[in-house]
């Protein structure tokens, strides 16, 4: 298809994207009609997303169907009663597959399981393009939010994103509405129980206290540490949400990060993660109820709760979903805070010319920033299902300072009149202390020129991945740090290293690993001191003889040529190597130690 003729479903900014669902929370909590709820939910995500249409469906899964339950601004009637088998179409597949999908032009799509007499439907309302996102409701898929265009249309990043908020704010409302003929009858039979039935009352009530709670906290203030506390308040059980790396978050610390890694807690959140809603799993005697909160094919979190009971896991199920929609709301709102800083740092990297340079001058000076001394950048590196934690995390609690800090180009970056290296050595302890593991590069341009600013952070960039290649999960560096041999192995592998390191020094290696001895420390201190017998002996406290004898050893395993200036500098590069890999043993090393 010619690509000047296709169009694309519009692609909302971050600030759109909340507005629309911070209103969605608030028809929640003050709608009780059913349909006047959904069909919000619908305008508002055809709006963002600039579709011709919006419908929902629900799943029945006795039938194997997903059927279309309220639709915005479709045409026909056949369309309005569209059931689809699961696993057929877009509406099918996404229904039942728990991803978001999306194609061109439904009709001429080969990829897309068919059915004639729903394709004829489609084609007497129009529908070229189609995206979907599923609804999940207590981890369990329940239905899907599609939208629609009448011609070939793609669809960008933004406005997937921006579907999958809509989505979420969805599935809370299906799942408020779906029990709201349910809560009334709690209610009269709240009025009817009798004392001997206590007990149940007391359930019932938590359950509707928990509904209401839960709402008003989406909307007073969409937070997801909020939601946790009352959720772990209202099961009476110890509570945790821990990111998909098993880093904790809020709540209780139920389970550490080596129990989550285990196998079977493993399988368990998959267990969830795909559809099936909470599972439960024995760890080490103990019991836990786990909950994967998901947003289309992302995994945002895990619940983790202290044993199971029946109403315990009813009110975690229902708690999960307003989890998955706090997570994205505060996910949304660090891109929107972090657009503008990294729309500028694009710019400095970008700019060529004065006028281009002059421009972005002015925009740092909005951010306290007067480009005219020594300016420091650093390029963090942190594992994606991570990075936007670590990215509120570092611009939260960061001291007060001229800064720009920005997401950018797979990594964080920060611009800075600050030390660099004091910098990078507070960011590290602080992504440390909240379990993110991070790899830092810092250079600072003397000048502050935008040409030197750009260099610092091309420089930045080769130190933090010579470092990542070198096996480095967590440290932070400079140029000095690493030297030319870190630079180099900035575009080849740590296995070169190693390689380096056993052609050069390696019988010396394998001495100490069958005589426990540090020939290789010796010699590194030695050439470190430029061949000083007495520095050596004084930096590693043993006298001269001793020095001297374990030369003349290290003459006999690698040969006395080794002490030629030629054959030096090979050494002395394999013991820089050397001393730069982190040994297996000690993977999360910080500086390469």
């Amino acid at each position: 298809m010619d690509e000047a003729s296709t169009q694309q479903f519009r692609a909302p900014e971050d600030p759109e994207i909340l507005n629309a669902t911070t209103e969605s929370s608030r028809d929640l909590a003050s709608v009780r009609d059913r349909t006047l709820i959904l069909k919000g939910i619908l305008r508002r995500t055809r709006t963002l997303l600039g579709a011709d249409m919006a419908y929902l469906s629900l799943n029945d899964l006795p039938s194997g169907e997903t059927y279309i339950h309220v639709t915005d601004n479709v045409r026909t009637e056949a369309y309005r009663n569209i059931r689809m088998p699961l696993g057929t179409g877009v509406l099918g597949a996404v229904a039942a597959g728990g991803s978001t999908a999306s194609t061109l032009d439904y009709l001429a799509d080969p990829n897309m399981n068919h059915i004639p007499t729903i394709d004829q439907v489609v084609a007497v309302e129009g529908v070229k393009a189609i995206a979907g996102a599923p609804l999940r409701v207590g981890g369990r898929i329940v239905g899907a939010l599609l939208v629609a265009h009448r011609s070939p249309a793609s669809l960008p990043a933004a406005g997937e994103r921006a579907l999958e908020h809509m989505a979420a704010q969805a599935a809370i409302a299906l799942e408020q509405t779906r029990r709201g003929s349910e809560i009334m009858q709690l209610r009269a039979l709240i009025g009817s129980t009798t004392t001997s039935n206590a007990g149940r009352t007391r359930e019932l009530e938590a359950m509707l206290a928990l509904d209401e709670r839960l709402m008003g906290s989406m909307v007073a203030s969409v937070n997801a540490e909020g939601v946790v506390a009352v959720l772990e308040e209202a099961t009476g059980r110890p509570l945790g949400l821990f990111d998909p790396t098993g880093r904790h978050r809020f709540g209780s610390v139920t389970l550490n990060k080596p129990s989550l890694e285990n196998w079977g807690v493993q399988s368990a959140i998959n267990t969830s993660l795909h559809g099936a809603g909470a599972a439960t799993v024995r760890y080490k005697g103990e019991v836990y109820t786990v909950v994967a909160v998901a947003a289309g094919k992302e995994h945002l979190a895990t619940l983790v709760m202290n044993g199971t009971a029946g109403k315990e896991i009813a009110l975690l199920e229902r708690g999960s979903v307003f989890v998955s929609a706090a997570l994205l709301f505060e996910r949304t709102l660090v891109d929107a805070n972090n657009r503008a800083q990294s729309t500028l740092m694009e710019d400095l990297l970008a700019s060529r010319t004065e006028d281009q340079a002059q421009a972005v001058r002015a925009k740092f000076v909005a951010f306290g920033i007067e480009l005219r001394g020594e300016t420091a950048v650093l390029v963090i590196l942190i594992d994606p299902p991570v990075r936007h934690n670590a990215l509120a995390t570092v611009q939260q609690r960061l001291r007060k300072g001229a800064m720009l800090v920005s997401a950018h180009m797979g990594h964080i970056c920060v611009v800075t009149t600050s030390a660099g290296a004091t910098l990078a050595k507070e960011m590290d302890q602080i992504l440390h202390q909240e379990g993110i593991s991070a790899v830092i590069g810092h250079a600072t341009s003397s000048s502050g020129s935008i040409n030197g600013i750009r260099g610092a952070h091309d420089e930045a960039s080769e130190v933090v991945m010579a470092a990542k290649e070198l096996g480095w999960r967590r440290g932070f560096a400079d140029l000095n740090d690493l030297g030319i041999a870190g630079i180099m192995l900035s575009h080849d592998s740590a296995s070169t290293a190693a390689r380096i390191v056993e052609r050069t020094v390696g019988p010396v290696q394998e001495y100490d690993r069958a005589h426990r001895t540090d020939l290789l420390g010796t010699l590194w201190a030695y050439l470190e001191s430029g061949s000083s017998l007495q520095t050596t002996a004084s930096q590693l406290h043993i006298h001269q003889n001793t020095v001297r004898q374990r030369l003349e050893r290290i003459d006999s395993l690698l040969g006395a040529q080794w002490r030629t200036p030629s054959r030096r500098i090979d050494v002395h590069f394999a013991l820089r190597l050397w001393k730069l890999v982190p040994p297996t043993s000690k993977p999360d090393a910080v500086r390469g130690q």
